[in-house]
């Protein structure tokens, strides 16, 4: 087993914005849990970086980490990003 400090982390997030866009995590996974109080739709399904955001939406994340130091690094892309 690993120690404490090398487990990875796990943290619940919530993205909000008052424009469209996709909010993207560095280093880090995460899983819709909720979009605007909901149960996420099935695109929303399994482990994403990258969640769309609509206007005055709420989405809520459960992101995990293998991030040794605390902190999360993000970027607000233009374009949506395909996955594969």
């Amino acid at each position: 087993m690993l120690p404490a400090h090398q487990r990875p982390r796990v943290e619940r997030w919530r993205f909000s914005s008052d424009f469209h866009h996709p909010v993207h995590l560095h280093l880090a996974h995460f899983q819709v849990l909720s979009r605007g109080g909901e149960q996420p739709a099935a695109p929303d399904a399994g482990w994403k970086d990258t969640v769309d955001v609509r206007p005055y939406e709420v989405v809520e994340v459960l992101a995990r980490s293998w991030l040794f130091v605390r902190g999360f690094m993000l970027m607000r892309n233009s374009k949506p990003r395909v996955e594969a």
